[in-house]
């Protein structure tokens, strides 16, 4: 199964490179703007829209839906915040359940970080079948008109100008949430481990 509904929220939204990943994931899963969401939102004619986060933009997130977070990230961090930071901004925005949360942000899944937000999720009664994050970079890349990847690494680069891409378990990490979720993200996984 894919899934019913989709989310984008955009930490960095006054930077250039995070826009337009916001752009390119937006059209790719054609979410519509009322569920584009925006931290630090700017304004003008080439921005693409954004809601400003308030307490009940995620509330209509279920465990049908995928959110995708764009932000800058490191290994630590995400958009300078700790997983407990992110965990209760997100519970703050509404968020009481997920299918899914999809990190668009680099180095996200090297360290500890998806583990130690899981537990800062569950811990504030949040529910959620999956986090998953990028073990390298999260760099956008056009292979054709419209066809846009994510390539971690120069290896992951040449192998997607082949039409192939690095197995997942070294391109990301998948950490188990705190409900079963059953779709093919799940089967994929437990395949390639």
């Amino acid at each position: 199964m894919k899934w019913c509904k989709y989310f984008i929220v955009n930490l960095n939204a006054g930077d250039d490179a995070a826009r337009r990943h916001t752009a390119v994931w937006r059209q790719r899963y054609q979410i519509p703007y009322h569920r584009c969401f925006g931290f630090g939102v700017p304004s003008g004619p080439d921005c693409i829209p954004l809601y400003p986060l308030s307490s009940t933009s995620l509330a209509a997130v279920d465990r049908f839906s995928k959110l995708i977070v764009v932000s800058h990230a490191n290994a630590c961090r995400i958009n300078s915040w700790t997983p407990l930071e992110l965990a209760e901004r997100l519970r703050a925005w509404g968020l009481k359940e997920v299918g899914l949360i999809a990190f668009k942000a680099c180095h996200v899944g090297q360290a500890s970080y998806l583990d130690e937000l899981a537990g800062c999720l569950a811990g504030l009664g949040v529910r959620f079948g999956w986090l998953i994050g990028y073990r390298g970079l999260a760099e956008l890349f056009a292979y054709s008109l419209g066809e846009f990847h994510e390539v971690t690494n120069v290896e992951d680069l040449i192998l997607r100008g082949l039409g192939v891409k690095l197995p997942d378990f070294l391109r990301i990490r998948l950490v188990r949430g705190n409900i079963p979720v059953n779709n093919l993200l799940s089967y994929r996984f437990m395949q390639s481990s």
